[in-house]
């Protein structure tokens, strides 16, 4: 699924694709609702469903679940909004114990920051109602940014991190939609010690999952190859982000499951237009994908 946010606030653009050799377009599905924003926001992709946020620019507490494939879709109820400043986080999924689709909100309030567990709200799509939960989350800050989460084996992940002393100290935090616990996975050193999670973003990695680590000169990818298993992080793909004169490498947006190569959006000088390509790491050669993009107005969830 890909979001394309064109300068006009009147149009949202979304298409399918499959994840085949060409990254063929499958069809052009419309939203039937518009966002209060400029856009909705993908958060997450279970079992062809999607969960858009209106909360690009500010969060008005809307949540629309959407299968494109049949064109239907649902607002879910809106989630308790506390009265003191703060911001949340979500994780979407399936519970396969109860056949059910869940949405798990972290609240962080702002004065709080730093040095506390946020509030705990799960949505249940069979009760079709929020609740507070019991289950608290470990001491981790999950950035508020829109590198979002992943949904794999059962359970939602994001990068997460707290200061200890001088020093912050990142992992990937878990929670189980059918056990509704959290869990915390090690990051690899190079990653655990790096600065906060801003820099870094989550993405699948067929069943396993894959953290992408940038700054100014590079983009990281490492891939845990047995899942849960900390030893078998391996750095997958580093790339320059101006990798030819002609080109500059905008993200990575994560790793395709037909072949193993990875999504990228670059930026072409000449043109002035951004397009996704194909990554070989094993030959250090890309594809272009035929798709052109406004640099910066378009995002892609792999589902």
């Amino acid at each position: 699924m890909s979001e394309h946010c064109p300068k006009d606030p009147t149009r949202e653009l979304y298409s399918l694709h499959l994840d085949n050799g060409s990254f063929q377009e499958h069809s052009k599905p419309e939203l039937p609702v518009q966002s209060l924003n400029e856009c909705f926001r993908i958060v997450g992709s279970c079992n062809g469903l999607i969960l858009l946020s209106d909360d690009y620019l500010t969060d008005y507490n809307m949540f629309v679940l959407w299968n494109p494939s049949i064109r239907k879709f649902i607002t879910l109820a809106k989630p308790h909004v506390p009265k003191s400043p703060h911001h949340s986080v979500y994780g979407f999924g399936f519970d396969s114990k109860k056949n059910d689709y869940k949405v798990v909100r972290l609240v962080y309030l702002r004065q709080n920051e730093g040095h506390a567990c946020p509030e705990i709200e799960l949505y249940s799509l069979n009760s079709g109602s929020w609740k507070s939960i019991t289950s608290a989350a470990p001491s981790y800050l999950v950035a508020q940014n829109f590198w979002g989460q992943v949904f794999v084996n059962g359970a939602v992940h994001w990068v997460a991190s707290c200061k200890k002393g001088n020093c912050f100290r990142n992992v990937v935090l878990s929670f189980d939609m059918s056990n509704e616990t959290f869990q915390e996975i090690e990051l690899p050193e190079d990653l655990a010690c790096e600065l906060p999670t801003k820099y870094m973003a989550i993405s699948a990695a067929g069943k396993s999952i894959c953290v992408k680590h940038f700054d100014q000169n590079k983009h990281t990818m490492w891939v845990m190859r047995e899942y849960r298993v900390v030893e078998s992080w391996a750095k997958q793909v580093s790339i320059d982000v101006h990798g030819t004169p002609n080109f500059r490498v905008l993200q990575v947006l994560g790793c395709r499951k037909n072949n193993g190569e990875f999504l990228l959006e670059r930026y072409d000088h000449g043109r002035k237009i951004g397009e996704f390509v194909s990554h070989n790491p094993k030959n250090n050669t890309n594809e272009c994908l035929g798709i052109h993009t406004d640099p910066g107005s378009a995002r892609i969830r792999l589902c």
